[in-house]
């Protein structure tokens, strides 16, 4: 439980949600002292997956991060009737009441399954804000994925060279159109082709920055992928990364992924 809450205090910061600070701070102090007590820590640990739950669904709906503070700022306040004494029954009831507040701000706010459903294909990758907060957001869904990870911390994001960064499996784009639009990459437009997808310009466009579309790769990993074929991707992915993300990807069935000599598509 200790790494666990190391975990979530690494989240806080990694994802960069200054707002959160008061309820955060409020959580800590009044559980000072407290944390060696088993079911004290459960019910901590309860509060800080609501509010990582309330980030990081903004996250994967693309919410502005500048909407976050004028959504929190009042709820310090409304729970400071039960920030005075650390016990199991107050915990639990400053978790039930923050709930109820959270989800008070509707939809467009805090993001319930349907309303995250209703655009799988939305542009995380442009709108998110802070790329590292959707990197954070994605490690954790790693974590969900992996018993290995849930009690590593989250590594090392940018440019280092064995730092991670997002991986589009369908490239991003390799040049700007006359319109300064993202142009899909000539070699998967040839598969597009083959696969008869339709719209492929449309498809790319939507599909290109969406979460089903991104996962995790090592620096050195990534830029090997770059924008080869989907079929060689696999083969990367299998050799040089363990992440349970990649997982689907790799067991996909090859057979349909390329075009042979004389065959006809699997559709």
């Amino acid at each position: 439980q200790g790494k666990r809450y190391a975990n979530y205090l690494q989240f806080f910061k990694r994802i960069g949600v200054v707002p959160l600070t008061p309820l955060l701070m409020d959580l800590i102090k009044l559980t000072e002292g407290y944390r060696t007590d088993k079911d004290i820590m459960k019910e901590l640990l309860e509060c800080f997956h609501l509010l990582q739950s309330f980030v990081s669904r903004r996250v994967l709906a693309g919410i502005p991060p500048q909407q976050l503070r004028s959504t929190v700022s009042s709820i310090p306040r409304e729970l400071s009737a039960y920030t005075k004494n650390c016990t199991v029954e107050n915990l639990r009831q400053y978790r039930q009441k923050l709930e109820k507040l959270l989800v008070a701000k509707g939809a467009e706010r805090f993001p319930t399954d349907a309303a995250l459903l209703s655009n799988v294909n939305r542009d995380l990758y442009n709108r998110t804000g802070k790329k590292e907060s959707l990197f954070v957001v994605i490690w954790e869904l790693q974590r969900a994925l992996s018993r290995e990870d849930e009690a590593n911390s989250i590594p090392a994001y940018g440019v280092a060279e064995n730092a991670f960064s997002i991986e589009h499996v369908l490239p991003q784009g390799t040049k700007k159109n006359d319109k300064d639009q993202e142009v899909m990459d000539s070699e998967w437009r040839k598969l597009w082709d083959f696969w008869k997808v339709k719209d492929p310009e449309l498809q790319f466009m939507s599909t290109a920055h969406s979460i089903g579309n991104l996962t995790l790769l090592q620096n050195p990993v990534n830029s090997i992928a770059s924008n080869t074929v989907f079929a060689k991707k696999i083969e990367i992915y299998k050799e040089n990364t363990r992440l349970k993300l990649s997982d689907s990807i790799i067991l996909e069935d090859r057979s349909s992924l390329e075009p042979l000599p004389c065959s006809k598509p699997n559709l």
